[in-house]
This record gives C-alpha cells, sequence and structure tokens, in this order.
C-alpha cells in the first residue's frame, strides 16, 4: 500500500525528546515558594530584558549541549489565577512531534502566571517556534494529537511575545519567532527587496501540468561568464523566496563575498500545487526537467554538469537529461511515496516539522 500522491510521508522521530532543568525557573520557583513573591516579578523583568528562550549550560555538563527553556506568561490578577488552567503548547520547527503533543505542553508553576518547559537541546540548533495556549477541554478531554490536529493546534499559537527574533511565518504570513543557540551557524541573510532588473517573473506554459505555471528567474549582480558552465540553483515555493521573503539579496551578498559563484537561479511557484508537486510527481518533475531547464538554458549560459543538484530536482534527474547544474536546498524535499508500515505512510528520517 502506498501513500496517496496529495499525502505527505509520516516522519518518525530518530530520537527520544530530551527534558532537563533549567536554573533560572528553578531558582524563581524555590523562591517563590518560600514566600518570596517579588523574586517572580524580577523574574519576568528579566526575561522582558534578555530575551527568550532562556539557554543555559547544560545540566550534564556536555558542551555540546544546551538547557533550553521556553517560558509564557499567562493570566497576571489574583481572579484570574484562579480560572481553569489552559495547556500552553511549543511548536518548533523540525522538532515538535504532533504524535506526541504532551512532551511539547509547557509546565504550569501552580499559584503563578509562569509557564515553563525546559529541552536539552544542540549547542547548533536553530528553529522557527509558536507558543500559545490551548482551548479548554470539555471534562478533561485529552487534547488532540497526530497529524489531522496539527493545523488546528497551530492556529492557535503566535510569536513568542518576549523573543527578540521575529519572522513572518513563510506560507501563512503570521509571526512567528527565532530560537538561535550559540553555536548555531553564522546567518548570511540580507533582509532587503530584490532588484527587479534581476529578478523577472514568467508565465512559463506547461503541457505537464496542463497549464502555465509562474517562474522568477534570478541573475547575478555580475554577468555570467558564457565559458564558465555557471550553475544553476532551483528552488521550490518560488512565491515565497521571490516575493514574501526575497532571496535573491542574499544570493548577491554571497556571491560578492566569494562565498558563491556567480550562478543564475529559478524560483518555481508552488501556491495550492505544492504538496502535488513534492510527492515525486511524474508531471512536476517532467516540468522541471523538460520545460524550465531548456527554457532557462536558452535565456543563460549554464552548466551542465549533473554532479551537485538541487534536492527539489532529484525527482526527474534519474529519468531525465536536463539536470540543475547546481544548486543548494531549501524547505522543500521531494515526498516520495513508499511502502507503508502497519497500513499507513512509511517513517523516515527526521522528527515532523511545522
Amino acid at each position: 500500500m502506498s501513500a496517496p500522491v496529495n499525502q505527505r510521508p509520516a516522519f518518525a522521530r530518530p530520537e527520544p525528546v530530551r527534558h532537563t532543568v533549567g536554573v533560572r525557573v528553578t531558582a524563581v520557583l524555590d523562591a517563590v515558594r518560600a514566600g518570596d513573591r517579588g523574586a517572580l516579578d524580577a523574574f519576568w523583568e528579566q526575561v522582558r530584558r534578555d530575551g527568550t528562550p532562556l539557554v543555559e549550560p547544560d545540566p550534564e555538563g556536555d558542551p555540546a549541549q544546551r538547557a533550553v527553556t521556553f517560558v509564557w506568561r499567562g493570566p497576571q490578577t489574583p481572579e484570574e489565577r484562579g480560572a481553569p488552567v489552559a495547556p500552553v503548547m511549543l511548536h518548533a520547527n523540525k522538532y515538535t512531534d504532533y504524535d506526541d503533543v504532551p512532551a511539547f505542553l509547557l509546565e504550569h508553576a501552580p499559584g503563578t502566571d509562569l509557564w515553563h518547559r525546559t529541552y536539552r537541546l544542540p549547542a547548533d540548533w536553530r528553529a522557527s517556534y509558536a507558543l500559545g495556549p490551548l482551548p479548554d477541554r470539555p471534562d478533561g478531554a485529552p487534547v488532540p494529537t497526530g497529524r489531522a490536529a496539527r493545523g488546528a493546534l497551530m492556529r492557535l499559537a503566535g510569536a513568542d511575545p518576549f523573543n527578540r527574533s521575529p519572522l513572518p511565518d513563510r506560507l501563512a504570513g503570521t509571526a512567528l519567532s527565532v530560537a538561535a543557540l550559540d553555536a548555531a551557524p553564522p546567518q548570511h541573510w540580507v533582509d532587503a527587496p530584490a532588484d527587479p532588473a534581476r529578478l523577472t517573473r514568467e508565465l512559463l506554459p506547461s503541457a505537464h501540468l496542463g497549464g502555465p505555471r509562474s517562474i522568477w528567474l534570478y541573475t547575478p549582480p555580475v554577468p555570467l561568464d558564457p565559458a564558465a558552465d555557471a550553475p544553476l540553483l532551483v528552488l521550490l515555493d518560488g512565491e515565497i523566496w521571490a516575493q514574501r521573503h526575497p532571496l535573491a539579496p542574499t544570493l548577491d551578498a554571497l556571491i560578492g563575498s566569494g562565498l558563491l559563484p556567480p550562478l543564475a537561479a529559478v524560483f518555481v511557484a508552488g501556491d495550492t500545487h505544492r504538496v502535488d508537486d513534492l510527492v515525486c510527481n511524474e508531471g512536476f518533475a517532467g516540468f522541471l526537467a523538460d520545460e524550465v531547464l531548456p527554457h532557462v538554458r536558452a535565456r543563460l549560459p549554464l552548466s551542465a554538469d549533473p554532479r551537485a543538484r538541487s534536492s527539489p530536482a532529484r525527482a526527474s534527474a534519474a529519468s531525465r537529461p536536463c539536470t540543475p547544474g547546481g544548486g543548494g536546498r531549501t524547505g522543500s524535499a521531494p515526498w516520495s511515496r513508499s511502502p507503508a508500515r502497519s497500513g499507513g505512510p512509511a517513517r523516515t528520517g527526521r522528527g515532523r516539522s511545522g
């Protein structure tokens, strides 16, 4: 049995979620229990000043790990504190597992306005995330779990109000937050509009898709050398990287600094077709190989070397002679239809993402 063509396969978490102890949260709760109510106000003032999440050394002494505490401030008046306590959930991209929702519910410290949970994470971890209280469940019913509940749960969440690194969600446009630990790789992102003279949109007819699809063609700030066999970067979710989060200025900066060679890029729109496109869809693979790439090659001097390919184009690489000459990888990945296990889609790879 195979997964339906329009369904993403599920992914099993490669290792269990690791909870640990946050030193700052433990200290403030010890002080509150000892009768020092002012300690909680001082804690929130420090959180407001320093930002979130709270990052501390690993309690087990591993220099490659950190204790990362997410906090949420709930009702603050005595009357509100007496109201029913709604659970607060962490939605961390590529980390939260919606088949294990309880592992991502923050813990409420009774008699306070503090929800908290501390995770043991690699020191180079970086992810977008959101937080939010869940609705009251009648008669203590459990929080819904699984892929079917993911969208509804995420719609209840938003940016962490104490986080200093906001990020619009690339698909929905809602606010998220970014957590980047001290050993996270440097970011080269340039937050600026694209140069319209070097990022052009076209509506490309497609026999494979049965209709046109938008693409954006990027050319670098230096002319491509016809003798240099310039690489081509192919990116899916093109409307995101061309318009909502323009990638072109970052490519300009990376090329200008010598971190990338002069290259061209084509951004292929996904929109409502995204899930169908990314299940190794033969029609979409044909569109990339037989229509997009020849269209771009007719306009620019590009490499024909298939050794380095953009990940989204690999679906067509094995059976199609035209493959991108160079590329990278974005969050998009080709989802394939694999043999099911226990009657459902095959489960491999990393934990579920948001």
